[in-house]
């Protein structure tokens, strides 16, 4: 892995139980966000979901 996220990983296993549940909840969010960003993005491109 690289030294960041071997840092981010570090930090994460640091976290309270209450930090990871914000940390998870907040991560989340920014998953799909990023995923129905893409989805738009290809969808207005003209790309088809495979399967």
């Amino acid at each position: 892995m690289t030294r960041k996220i071997d840092e981010i990983e570090n930090n994460i296993k640091q976290m309270s139980p209450d930090q990871l549940k914000e940390f998870r909840a907040w991560y989340e969010d920014f998953d799909s966000s990023n995923w129905d960003k893409q989805i738009e993005e290809d969808a207005a491109s003209g790309k088809r979901q495979a399967g």
